[in-house]
């Protein structure tokens, strides 16, 4: 477990929220909530951890409580390029002009999930 992944386990521990094995335990489960972090924190949401995704991820998880209740924000970002590429013979070229490059295109998601206790 890296540092931060166990900084994170700490600080939810001692803040009264459960911990993943005992989530596993009692049913809790990550409900998709359509508020936004904003929404969160303007509702008395804290921010409590932010954790790198998984290493072949890029992206970011933010982890808010509020009371007893704990909410979880992923960023996700994507970098893509067109397909076309600039010929090499037009790269050399006295016509070539930096509008010639593809333009990388930046996706970022943001999906938010709260904490529930399912009924058993």
């Amino acid at each position: 477990m890296n540092r931060v992944a166990a900084l994170v386990l700490c600080a939810l521990v001692a803040g009264g929220v459960p911990a993943h094995s005992e989530e596993a335990e009692s049913g809790d489960q990550w409900k998709i909530t359509d508020r936004s972090m904003m929404e969160l924190l303007d509702d008395g949401y804290e921010l409590v951890a932010v954790v790198p995704l998984s290493s072949g991820s890029r992206g970011l998880s933010y982890f808010l409580k509020n009371h007893r209740k704990l909410a979880r924000c992923r960023e996700e970002t994507s970098l893509s390029t067109p397909l076309t590429q600039v010929s090499r013979g037009a790269a050399t070229s006295q016509n070539f002009s930096p509008s010639d490059l593809p333009v990388p295109t930046v996706r970022e998601r943001i999906e938010c999930a709260e904490l529930v206790r399912r009924l058993q």
